[in-house]
Protein backbone atom coordinates (compact mmCIF):
# COMPACT_ATOMS: atom_id res chain seq x y z
CA UNK A 1 0.00 0.00 0.00
CA UNK A 2 1.45 3.32 -1.04
CA UNK A 3 0.01 5.69 1.58
CA UNK A 4 -1.19 5.95 5.14
CA UNK A 5 -4.60 6.96 3.78
CA UNK A 6 -4.92 3.65 1.92
CA UNK A 7 -3.91 1.69 5.01
CA UNK A 8 -6.44 3.54 7.12
CA UNK A 9 -9.17 2.99 4.53
CA UNK A 10 -8.55 -0.77 4.69
CA UNK A 11 -8.74 -0.58 8.48
CA UNK A 12 -12.06 1.26 8.22
CA UNK A 13 -13.36 -1.51 5.95
CA UNK A 14 -12.29 -4.07 8.55
CA UNK A 15 -14.10 -2.15 11.31
CA UNK A 16 -17.28 -2.02 9.24
CA UNK A 17 -17.15 -5.79 8.70
CA UNK A 18 -16.54 -6.20 12.44
CA UNK A 19 -19.89 -4.62 13.23
CA UNK A 20 -19.12 -0.94 13.91
CA UNK A 21 -22.27 0.94 12.97
CA UNK A 22 -22.39 3.28 9.98
CA UNK A 23 -23.22 6.16 12.30
CA UNK A 24 -20.13 5.55 14.45
CA UNK A 25 -17.95 5.10 11.38
CA UNK A 26 -19.03 8.42 9.83
CA UNK A 27 -19.13 10.43 13.05
CA UNK A 28 -15.91 9.21 14.67
CA UNK A 29 -13.76 6.66 12.83
CA UNK A 30 -13.63 8.13 9.31
CA UNK A 31 -13.09 11.66 10.63
CA UNK A 32 -9.68 10.63 11.98
CA UNK A 33 -6.47 10.38 9.98
CA UNK A 34 -3.48 8.08 10.19
CA UNK A 35 -0.75 10.68 10.79
CA UNK A 36 2.23 8.35 11.31
CA UNK A 37 3.05 4.71 10.67
CA UNK A 38 6.25 2.72 10.85
CA UNK A 39 7.07 -0.92 11.58
CA UNK A 40 6.13 -0.69 15.26
CA UNK A 41 3.96 2.38 15.89
CA UNK A 42 0.89 4.12 14.46
CA UNK A 43 -0.43 7.55 15.45
CA UNK A 44 -4.06 8.48 14.74
CA UNK A 45 -5.29 12.07 14.99
CA UNK A 46 -8.98 12.80 15.63
CA UNK A 47 -10.90 15.99 14.85
CA UNK A 48 -11.18 16.91 18.52
CA UNK A 49 -10.54 15.65 22.02
CA UNK A 50 -14.12 14.53 22.62
CA UNK A 51 -14.05 12.24 19.60
CA UNK A 52 -10.56 11.05 20.42
CA UNK A 53 -11.52 10.09 23.97
CA UNK A 54 -14.61 8.23 22.76
CA UNK A 55 -12.64 6.27 20.16
CA UNK A 56 -9.91 5.45 22.69
CA UNK A 57 -12.46 4.15 25.20
CA UNK A 58 -14.66 2.19 22.80
CA UNK A 59 -12.82 1.26 19.60
CA UNK A 60 -9.06 1.30 20.21
CA UNK A 61 -8.76 -2.47 20.72
CA UNK A 62 -10.71 -3.11 17.53
CA UNK A 63 -8.53 -0.61 15.63
CA UNK A 64 -5.45 -2.51 16.82
CA UNK A 65 -7.00 -5.69 15.44
CA UNK A 66 -7.58 -3.83 12.18
CA UNK A 67 -3.90 -2.93 11.87
CA UNK A 68 -2.95 -6.56 12.47
CA UNK A 69 -5.50 -7.72 9.91
CA UNK A 70 -4.30 -5.25 7.24
CA UNK A 71 -0.54 -5.28 7.89
CA UNK A 72 -0.06 -8.80 9.20
CA UNK A 73 1.81 -7.69 12.34
CA UNK A 74 1.05 -5.89 15.61
CA UNK A 75 1.74 -2.18 15.99
CA UNK A 76 1.38 0.12 18.98
CA UNK A 77 -1.57 2.40 18.24
CA UNK A 78 -1.95 5.74 20.01
CA UNK A 79 -4.36 8.65 19.63
CA UNK A 80 -2.71 12.08 19.72
CA UNK A 81 -3.98 15.63 19.24
CA UNK A 82 -2.77 18.48 17.06
CA UNK A 83 -2.55 22.10 18.24
CA UNK A 84 -4.28 21.56 21.57
CA UNK A 85 -3.32 23.83 24.47
CA UNK A 86 -3.09 22.69 28.07
CA UNK A 87 -5.99 25.03 28.90
CA UNK A 88 -8.20 23.27 26.34
CA UNK A 89 -7.25 19.89 27.69
CA UNK A 90 -8.07 21.05 31.24
CA UNK A 91 -11.51 22.28 30.15
CA UNK A 92 -12.21 19.04 28.33
CA UNK A 93 -11.11 16.99 31.32
CA UNK A 94 -13.32 19.11 33.58
CA UNK A 95 -16.32 18.48 31.29
CA UNK A 96 -15.54 14.78 31.19
CA UNK A 97 -15.40 14.76 35.00
CA UNK A 98 -18.83 16.41 35.22
CA UNK A 99 -20.31 13.88 32.81
CA UNK A 100 -18.66 11.04 34.72
CA UNK A 101 -20.21 12.35 37.96
CA UNK A 102 -23.60 12.39 36.26
CA UNK A 103 -23.09 8.76 35.31
CA UNK A 104 -22.18 7.89 38.90
CA UNK A 105 -25.35 9.61 40.15
CA UNK A 106 -27.46 7.69 37.65
CA UNK A 107 -25.82 4.36 38.50
CA UNK A 108 -26.47 5.04 42.19
CA UNK A 109 -30.13 5.59 41.35
CA UNK A 110 -30.20 2.24 39.57
CA UNK A 111 -28.37 0.34 42.32
CA UNK A 112 -30.63 1.77 45.02
CA UNK A 113 -33.67 0.73 43.02
CA UNK A 114 -32.87 -2.97 42.72
CA UNK A 115 -35.84 -5.20 43.25
CA UNK A 116 -35.85 -7.32 46.36
CA UNK A 117 -36.38 -10.82 45.09
CA UNK A 118 -39.32 -11.76 47.28
CA UNK A 119 -42.84 -13.02 46.67
CA UNK A 120 -44.16 -9.60 47.70
CA UNK A 121 -42.29 -7.80 44.90
CA UNK A 122 -43.20 -10.33 42.20
CA UNK A 123 -45.83 -8.73 39.93
CA UNK A 124 -48.64 -11.27 39.67
CA UNK A 125 -50.85 -11.79 36.64
CA UNK A 126 -52.73 -14.52 34.77
CA UNK A 127 -49.54 -15.41 32.87
CA UNK A 128 -47.60 -16.33 36.00
CA UNK A 129 -50.06 -16.83 38.87
CA UNK A 130 -49.81 -20.64 38.84
CA UNK A 131 -45.99 -20.54 38.87
CA UNK A 132 -46.14 -18.05 41.76
CA UNK A 133 -48.59 -20.20 43.73
CA UNK A 134 -46.50 -23.32 43.11
CA UNK A 135 -43.36 -21.50 44.26
CA UNK A 136 -45.05 -20.23 47.42
CA UNK A 137 -46.24 -23.74 48.21
CA UNK A 138 -42.64 -24.91 48.46
CA UNK A 139 -42.17 -23.18 51.80
CA UNK A 140 -45.46 -24.53 53.20
CA UNK A 141 -44.84 -26.78 56.19
CA UNK A 142 -47.08 -29.52 54.88
CA UNK A 143 -45.23 -29.58 51.56
CA UNK A 144 -41.89 -29.79 53.34
CA UNK A 145 -43.16 -32.80 55.26
CA UNK A 146 -44.51 -34.59 52.18
CA UNK A 147 -42.28 -33.50 49.31
CA UNK A 148 -42.41 -36.88 47.56
CA UNK A 149 -46.19 -36.67 47.35
CA UNK A 150 -46.66 -33.07 46.30
CA UNK A 151 -44.41 -30.59 44.53
CA UNK A 152 -41.08 -32.36 44.27
CA UNK A 153 -39.45 -31.44 42.05
CA UNK A 154 -41.02 -28.13 41.04
CA UNK A 155 -40.08 -27.49 37.40
CA UNK A 156 -40.68 -23.89 36.21
CA UNK A 157 -40.19 -23.17 32.52
CA UNK A 158 -40.67 -20.18 30.24
CA UNK A 159 -38.78 -17.85 27.93
CA UNK A 160 -35.93 -15.67 29.15
CA UNK A 161 -36.83 -12.49 31.02
CA UNK A 162 -40.18 -13.57 32.50
CA UNK A 163 -39.28 -13.90 36.19
CA UNK A 164 -38.11 -17.49 36.74
CA UNK A 165 -34.96 -16.43 38.57
CA UNK A 166 -36.98 -13.93 40.66
CA UNK A 167 -39.14 -16.84 41.88
CA UNK A 168 -36.07 -18.93 42.66
CA UNK A 169 -34.60 -16.18 44.82
CA UNK A 170 -38.00 -15.60 46.45
CA UNK A 171 -38.20 -19.27 47.43
CA UNK A 172 -34.66 -19.17 48.81
CA UNK A 173 -35.18 -15.92 50.74
CA UNK A 174 -38.50 -17.03 52.23
CA UNK A 175 -37.07 -20.43 53.21
CA UNK A 176 -34.06 -18.93 54.97
CA UNK A 177 -36.30 -16.44 56.80
CA UNK A 178 -38.87 -19.01 57.95
CA UNK A 179 -36.47 -21.89 58.58
CA UNK A 180 -33.08 -20.47 59.66
CA UNK A 181 -31.54 -23.91 60.13
CA UNK A 182 -32.48 -25.14 56.66
CA UNK A 183 -29.55 -25.68 54.29
CA UNK A 184 -30.57 -23.84 51.12
CA UNK A 185 -28.46 -23.91 47.96
CA UNK A 186 -29.28 -21.76 44.94
CA UNK A 187 -26.97 -22.27 41.96
CA UNK A 188 -27.06 -21.80 38.21
CA UNK A 189 -26.68 -25.01 36.26
CA UNK A 190 -23.59 -23.61 34.53
CA UNK A 191 -21.93 -22.98 37.91
CA UNK A 192 -22.94 -26.46 39.09
CA UNK A 193 -21.35 -27.98 35.97
CA UNK A 194 -18.18 -25.92 36.29
CA UNK A 195 -17.81 -26.85 39.96
CA UNK A 196 -18.22 -30.52 39.08
CA UNK A 197 -15.50 -30.35 36.40
CA UNK A 198 -13.26 -28.44 38.81
CA UNK A 199 -13.81 -31.08 41.50
CA UNK A 200 -12.72 -33.84 39.11
CA UNK A 201 -9.56 -32.02 38.06
CA UNK A 202 -8.59 -31.44 41.72
CA UNK A 203 -9.72 -34.85 43.05
CA UNK A 204 -12.42 -33.25 45.20
CA UNK A 205 -15.54 -35.00 43.92
CA UNK A 206 -16.48 -36.21 47.40
CA UNK A 207 -16.48 -32.63 48.70
CA UNK A 208 -18.62 -31.59 45.73
CA UNK A 209 -21.12 -34.41 46.36
CA UNK A 210 -21.27 -33.68 50.08
CA UNK A 211 -22.08 -30.02 49.38
CA UNK A 212 -25.06 -30.68 47.12
CA UNK A 213 -26.36 -33.96 48.56
CA UNK A 214 -26.67 -32.48 52.04
CA UNK A 215 -28.94 -29.64 50.90
CA UNK A 216 -32.43 -29.43 52.39
CA UNK A 217 -33.53 -27.29 49.44
CA UNK A 218 -31.69 -27.30 46.12
CA UNK A 219 -32.62 -24.61 43.59
CA UNK A 220 -31.05 -25.25 40.18
CA UNK A 221 -31.47 -22.48 37.59
CA UNK A 222 -31.37 -22.90 33.77
CA UNK A 223 -31.17 -26.70 33.58
CA UNK A 224 -31.16 -26.55 29.76
CA UNK A 225 -27.43 -25.97 30.28
CA UNK A 226 -27.06 -29.71 30.97
CA UNK A 227 -27.77 -30.56 27.31
CA UNK A 228 -24.84 -32.60 25.92
CA UNK A 229 -22.99 -32.73 29.26
CA UNK A 230 -23.11 -36.49 29.83
CA UNK A 231 -20.84 -36.74 32.88
CA UNK A 232 -22.52 -33.81 34.61
CA UNK A 233 -25.95 -35.32 33.91
CA UNK A 234 -24.80 -38.58 35.47
CA UNK A 235 -23.63 -36.78 38.60
CA UNK A 236 -26.88 -34.80 38.78
CA UNK A 237 -28.88 -38.02 38.39
CA UNK A 238 -27.36 -39.47 41.56
CA UNK A 239 -27.65 -36.18 43.48
CA UNK A 240 -31.29 -35.88 42.43
CA UNK A 241 -32.04 -39.45 43.60
CA UNK A 242 -30.43 -38.96 46.99
CA UNK A 243 -32.25 -35.70 47.69
CA UNK A 244 -35.59 -36.99 46.42
CA UNK A 245 -35.44 -40.33 48.23
CA UNK A 246 -34.61 -38.60 51.51
CA UNK A 247 -37.60 -36.25 51.10
CA UNK A 248 -35.71 -33.05 50.41
CA UNK A 249 -37.01 -30.39 48.00
CA UNK A 250 -35.70 -29.67 44.50
CA UNK A 251 -36.69 -26.68 42.34
CA UNK A 252 -35.61 -26.39 38.70
CA UNK A 253 -36.00 -23.73 36.02
CA UNK A 254 -35.52 -23.95 32.26
CA UNK A 255 -36.15 -21.81 29.20
CA UNK A 256 -38.10 -24.73 27.68
CA UNK A 257 -40.01 -27.84 28.80
CA UNK A 258 -37.84 -30.82 29.78
CA UNK A 259 -39.08 -32.79 26.75
CA UNK A 260 -37.66 -30.10 24.45
CA UNK A 261 -34.14 -29.98 25.92
CA UNK A 262 -31.97 -31.65 23.29
CA UNK A 263 -29.49 -34.36 24.24
CA UNK A 264 -30.86 -34.71 27.75
CA UNK A 265 -30.76 -38.29 29.02
CA UNK A 266 -34.21 -39.89 29.37
CA UNK A 267 -33.62 -40.81 33.00
CA UNK A 268 -32.83 -37.16 33.83
CA UNK A 269 -35.72 -35.85 31.74
CA UNK A 270 -38.19 -38.18 33.47
CA UNK A 271 -37.04 -37.01 36.90
CA UNK A 272 -37.43 -33.37 35.92
CA UNK A 273 -41.05 -34.23 35.11
CA UNK A 274 -41.83 -36.29 38.23
CA UNK A 275 -43.37 -33.51 40.27
CA UNK A 276 -45.19 -30.26 39.51
CA UNK A 277 -44.62 -28.42 36.23
CA UNK A 278 -45.41 -24.70 36.02
CA UNK A 279 -45.08 -22.58 32.90
CA UNK A 280 -44.57 -18.80 32.89
CA UNK A 281 -46.00 -17.08 29.82
CA UNK A 282 -45.33 -13.55 28.52
CA UNK A 283 -47.26 -11.07 30.70
CA UNK A 284 -50.55 -9.63 29.48
CA UNK A 285 -50.88 -5.86 29.12
CA UNK A 286 -52.18 -5.12 32.62
CA UNK A 287 -49.27 -6.97 34.19
CA UNK A 288 -46.82 -5.22 31.88
CA UNK A 289 -48.22 -1.86 32.93
CA UNK A 290 -47.89 -2.79 36.61
CA UNK A 291 -44.24 -3.77 36.07
CA UNK A 292 -43.50 -0.44 34.34
CA UNK A 293 -45.10 1.56 37.13
CA UNK A 294 -43.23 -0.40 39.79
CA UNK A 295 -39.87 0.14 38.08
CA UNK A 296 -40.53 3.86 37.59
CA UNK A 297 -41.48 4.20 41.25
CA UNK A 298 -38.24 2.55 42.36
CA UNK A 299 -36.23 4.91 40.14
CA UNK A 300 -38.06 8.00 41.38
CA UNK A 301 -39.41 8.59 37.89
CA UNK A 302 -42.78 10.23 37.32
CA UNK A 303 -44.38 8.94 34.12
CA UNK A 304 -47.94 9.40 32.94
CA UNK A 305 -50.44 6.70 32.13
CA UNK A 306 -50.09 7.46 28.41
CA UNK A 307 -46.35 6.64 28.55
CA UNK A 308 -47.01 3.49 30.57
CA UNK A 309 -49.69 2.43 28.09
CA UNK A 310 -47.37 3.03 25.12
CA UNK A 311 -44.56 0.92 26.55
CA UNK A 312 -46.95 -1.83 27.66
CA UNK A 313 -48.54 -1.93 24.22
CA UNK A 314 -45.26 -2.07 22.27
CA UNK A 315 -43.07 -4.32 24.45
CA UNK A 316 -45.00 -7.54 24.96
CA UNK A 317 -42.79 -10.53 25.62
CA UNK A 318 -39.94 -9.68 27.99
CA UNK A 319 -39.97 -8.11 31.45
CA UNK A 320 -36.28 -7.18 31.23
CA UNK A 321 -37.05 -5.13 28.11
CA UNK A 322 -39.78 -3.26 29.98
CA UNK A 323 -37.35 -2.47 32.80
CA UNK A 324 -34.69 -1.42 30.28
CA UNK A 325 -37.14 0.99 28.65
CA UNK A 326 -37.90 2.66 31.98
CA UNK A 327 -34.18 2.95 32.74
CA UNK A 328 -33.56 4.63 29.37
CA UNK A 329 -36.34 7.14 30.05
CA UNK A 330 -34.75 7.83 33.43
CA UNK A 331 -31.37 8.40 31.76
CA UNK A 332 -32.83 10.90 29.29
CA UNK A 333 -34.44 12.81 32.14
CA UNK A 334 -31.24 12.73 34.18
CA UNK A 335 -28.77 13.79 31.47
CA UNK A 336 -30.87 15.99 29.19
CA UNK A 337 -33.82 17.01 31.39
CA UNK A 338 -36.17 15.50 28.79
CA UNK A 339 -39.55 14.80 30.34
CA UNK A 340 -41.16 11.47 29.45
CA UNK A 341 -43.82 11.60 26.74
CA UNK A 342 -45.43 9.23 24.27
CA UNK A 343 -43.01 10.07 21.44
CA UNK A 344 -40.00 9.37 23.67
CA UNK A 345 -41.55 6.09 24.83
CA UNK A 346 -42.24 5.02 21.24
CA UNK A 347 -38.67 5.75 20.15
CA UNK A 348 -37.14 3.86 23.07
CA UNK A 349 -39.45 0.88 22.57
CA UNK A 350 -38.60 0.75 18.86
CA UNK A 351 -34.86 0.80 19.64
CA UNK A 352 -35.22 -2.05 22.13
CA UNK A 353 -37.29 -4.15 19.74
CA UNK A 354 -34.85 -3.47 16.90
CA UNK A 355 -31.96 -4.66 19.09
CA UNK A 356 -33.99 -7.75 19.98
CA UNK A 357 -34.11 -8.77 16.31
CA UNK A 358 -30.47 -9.77 16.58
CA UNK A 359 -30.24 -10.90 20.20
CA UNK A 360 -31.17 -14.56 19.57
CA UNK A 361 -28.07 -14.98 17.40
CA UNK A 362 -25.82 -16.03 20.26
CA UNK A 363 -22.40 -17.54 19.92
CA UNK A 364 -23.52 -20.79 21.55
CA UNK A 365 -26.31 -21.22 19.00
CA UNK A 366 -23.98 -20.52 16.09
CA UNK A 367 -21.43 -23.06 17.30
CA UNK A 368 -24.19 -25.60 17.87
CA UNK A 369 -25.44 -25.17 14.29
CA UNK A 370 -21.93 -25.66 12.88
CA UNK A 371 -21.37 -28.69 15.12
CA UNK A 372 -24.62 -30.22 13.86
CA UNK A 373 -23.49 -29.86 10.24
CA UNK A 374 -20.16 -31.59 10.94
CA UNK A 375 -21.77 -34.19 13.25
CA UNK A 376 -19.50 -33.29 16.16
CA UNK A 377 -20.16 -31.63 19.52
CA UNK A 378 -19.78 -28.06 20.72
CA UNK A 379 -17.20 -29.36 23.19
CA UNK A 380 -15.15 -30.70 20.24
CA UNK A 381 -15.08 -27.27 18.61
CA UNK A 382 -13.96 -25.62 21.84
CA UNK A 383 -11.40 -28.33 22.60
CA UNK A 384 -7.74 -28.64 21.56
CA UNK A 385 -8.55 -31.46 19.13
CA UNK A 386 -7.06 -30.94 15.67
CA UNK A 387 -8.77 -33.47 13.40
CA UNK A 388 -9.66 -32.16 9.96
CA UNK A 389 -13.40 -31.87 10.55
CA UNK A 390 -13.07 -30.31 14.00
CA UNK A 391 -10.47 -27.77 12.82
CA UNK A 392 -12.63 -26.81 9.86
CA UNK A 393 -15.75 -26.49 12.04
CA UNK A 394 -13.81 -24.31 14.48
CA UNK A 395 -12.62 -21.98 11.69
CA UNK A 396 -16.08 -21.75 10.17
CA UNK A 397 -17.56 -20.98 13.59
CA UNK A 398 -15.09 -18.11 14.01
CA UNK A 399 -15.87 -16.81 10.52
CA UNK A 400 -19.66 -16.92 10.97
CA UNK A 401 -19.51 -15.34 14.43
CA UNK A 402 -17.45 -12.52 12.96
CA UNK A 403 -19.90 -12.13 10.07
CA UNK A 404 -23.15 -11.91 12.01
CA UNK A 405 -22.25 -10.61 15.48
CA UNK A 406 -20.39 -7.56 16.78
CA UNK A 407 -17.93 -9.49 18.96
CA UNK A 408 -14.26 -8.58 18.77
CA UNK A 409 -11.66 -11.15 17.78
CA UNK A 410 -10.56 -11.39 21.40
CA UNK A 411 -14.12 -12.18 22.50
CA UNK A 412 -14.56 -14.74 19.70
CA UNK A 413 -11.35 -16.45 20.76
CA UNK A 414 -12.61 -16.66 24.34
CA UNK A 415 -15.87 -18.22 23.15
CA UNK A 416 -13.97 -20.80 21.09
CA UNK A 417 -11.88 -22.27 23.87
CA UNK A 418 -9.84 -19.23 25.03
CA UNK A 419 -7.86 -18.90 21.83
CA UNK A 420 -5.91 -15.68 21.22
CA UNK A 421 -7.02 -13.07 18.70
CA UNK A 422 -4.18 -13.79 16.28
CA UNK A 423 -5.36 -17.42 16.01
CA UNK A 424 -8.83 -16.11 15.18
CA UNK A 425 -7.41 -13.85 12.49
CA UNK A 426 -5.63 -16.77 10.83
CA UNK A 427 -8.77 -18.92 11.07
CA UNK A 428 -11.03 -16.26 9.57
CA UNK A 429 -8.51 -15.37 6.86
CA UNK A 430 -8.21 -19.04 5.95
CA UNK A 431 -11.98 -19.31 5.48
CA UNK A 432 -12.07 -16.06 3.50
CA UNK A 433 -9.45 -17.48 1.14
CA UNK A 434 -11.36 -20.76 0.84
CA UNK A 435 -14.54 -18.91 -0.05
CA UNK A 436 -12.81 -17.18 -2.96
CA UNK A 437 -11.22 -20.38 -4.31
CA UNK A 438 -13.66 -23.16 -3.43
CA UNK A 439 -17.25 -22.85 -4.62
CA UNK A 440 -18.43 -25.76 -2.45
CA UNK A 441 -17.10 -24.15 0.72
CA UNK A 442 -18.61 -20.83 -0.28
CA UNK A 443 -22.05 -22.41 -0.85
CA UNK A 444 -21.85 -24.44 2.37
CA UNK A 445 -21.05 -21.42 4.54
CA UNK A 446 -23.60 -19.24 2.77
CA UNK A 447 -26.28 -21.86 3.40
CA UNK A 448 -25.23 -22.22 7.04
CA UNK A 449 -25.45 -18.46 7.64
CA UNK A 450 -28.87 -18.35 5.98
CA UNK A 451 -30.11 -21.26 8.11
CA UNK A 452 -28.73 -19.75 11.31
CA UNK A 453 -30.42 -16.41 10.68
CA UNK A 454 -33.74 -17.93 9.62
CA UNK A 455 -33.90 -20.39 12.51
CA UNK A 456 -33.14 -17.69 15.06
CA UNK A 457 -35.37 -14.98 13.67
Amino acid sequence: MSSNAEVYEKICEYLEKSGVTERAMNAFIRTMKLAYLDGSKAIIMPENIFKGNLVRDKYLELIREGFFHVLGFDVEVSIEYENVSNETVDKVNETIEIVAQKHIELENTYSNAKYEYTFATFIKGPSNDFALAASMSIIDKENLKNTQLKNNPLFIHGNSGLGKTHLMYAIANASIKQYPNMKVIYVSSETYGNEFIESISHNKTEEFRHKYRKADLLLLDDVQFFSEKVKTQEELFHTFNELYNSGRQIVLTSDKPAKDIKLLEDRIRSRFEWGLIAEILPPEKETRAAIIKRKAELLGLNIGDDVVDTLAEMIKTNIRQLESAVKKIKALEHFQQIQPNVAIAQGIAMDILRDEEFSPITVDKIIQKVADVYKITVADIRSSKRSKDISMARKISAYIIKEITTLSLKEIGEKLGNRDHSTMIYAITDIQNLITTDENTKNLISEMIKNIKSSLS
